[in-house]
């Protein structure tokens, strides 16, 4: 089995802004993937 890495992110923000103001569901999050890794939200 490699090591390659299949996906990898870097900073990744996802805001929602509402009429109360903004909601950080996801601020500042980094992470890579290799073969045979599993990732669960």
């Amino acid at each position: 089995m490699s090591n390659d890495t299949l996906l990898k992110v870097d900073h990744l923000k996802k805001h929602f802004y509402t009429p109360y103001g903004t909601l950080f569901a996801v601020d500042d999050v980094s992470f890579s993937i290799k073969e045979g890794e599993t990732l669960g939200v």
